[in-house]
């Protein structure tokens, strides 16, 4: 017969195991990507501090000078100066502004908008199931960028347009997941025990069957951060994003397209800042799917 102190001892081993196996996961965390976010996360927060001008601020006189390490640079100007003699490194540095402030509050309004529709067709089921994934083929068959641009064009351009479009155009694939989701968690034993007892059906989704899919949401919205800034980004080199002169890099890779010959750097640098957050979204978005999704854990 198990005594109490066996059964402590076992109760702290499994801890310890548990606490050990989610330990290694973090030590595989790619570190990498990691800074590189770190970085974006920083500069977006303390763009003020961290850019040597406003991003604003040009002088003719000092426009197309190239980077600091090229033959006639200038170490007040890093990463060289655009064709109006602005700072592209301010400009980067302010840009990453712009990509988190749309990333987070697109994310936000897809994802509560996705949450909901999946909650309740996979509550629900019957017709509301079957509208509610009607409207989902329907908002996974328009072309995303397409559907943007006439949008954006209709309504007045600006970052509260851009994040209410990219918001709206996205919730679709959270509802999809969500559904499948919610399909399995309500047939659990606790689900059935808190319907037995009469309660509502608010709040069986929100008290019962929401915290048990919220590591999907979590891994869902790291995923779409990637996909954001990249359509934040085409609407902006399509003149339908953030409105000049407030810098977007979108934006910076459109304005030094036509100067790519004399002045490569306009473009380049925030076509790599893209790149990197992108890339580093993605690669951490994974990392953070293994970490929340117990059978994908490999410990």
């Amino acid at each position: 017969m198990r005594t109490l102190a066996d059964t402590g001892t076992t109760t702290r081993l499994v801890r310890a195991r548990q606490v050990g196996g989610l330990w290694r996961l973090f030590r595989k965390a790619p570190l990498i990507p990691a800074v590189i976010l770190l970085a974006v996360v920083i500069s977006a927060v303390f763009a003020r501090f961290l850019a040597p001008e406003a991003p604003t601020f040009g002088n003719l006189s000092d426009a197309f000078i190239p980077p600091a390490w090229v033959e006639g640079g200038s170490s007040a100007h890093l990463l060289g100066t655009d064709s109006l003699g602005r700072d592209v490194y301010s400009r980067i540095v302010y840009g990453a502004r712009v990509s988190l402030i749309v990333s987070i509050f697109a994310i936000f309004i897809a994802g509560s908008i996705g949450t909901v529709m999946g909650l309740a067709s996979g509550y629900f089921g019957g017709r509301v199931d079957g509208v509610i994934m009607r409207l989902v083929d329907i908002a996974l068959a328009l072309p995303t960028i397409l559907m943007a641009l006439v949008l954006v064009a209709v309504l007045q351009p600006g970052v509260a347009t851009v994040i209410i479009v990219i918001g709206c155009l996205n919730w679709a694939n959270y509802a999809r997941q969500i559904r499948g989701e919610v399909l399995s968690v309500k047939e659990r034993d606790f689900v059935i025990l808190a319907r037995s007892i009469g309660s509502s059906p608010a709040r069986i989704m929100s008290r019962h069957i929401l915290p048990n899919v919220f590591n999907t949401i979590i891994v869902l919205a790291t995923l779409q951060v990637g996909s954001v800034i990249l359509l934040e980004a085409t609407l902006s080199f399509l003149g339908l994003g953030v409105p000049p002169p407030e810098p977007s890099w979108g934006q910076m890779v459109a304005e030094g397209r036509g100067f790519i010959v004399v002045a490569w750097w306009m473009a380049l640098f925030p076509g790599v800042a893209i790149m990197l957050t992108v890339l580093s979204m993605n690669l951490m978005g994974d990392w953070l799917r293994d970490l929340l999704d117990p059978r994908l854990r490999q410990i």
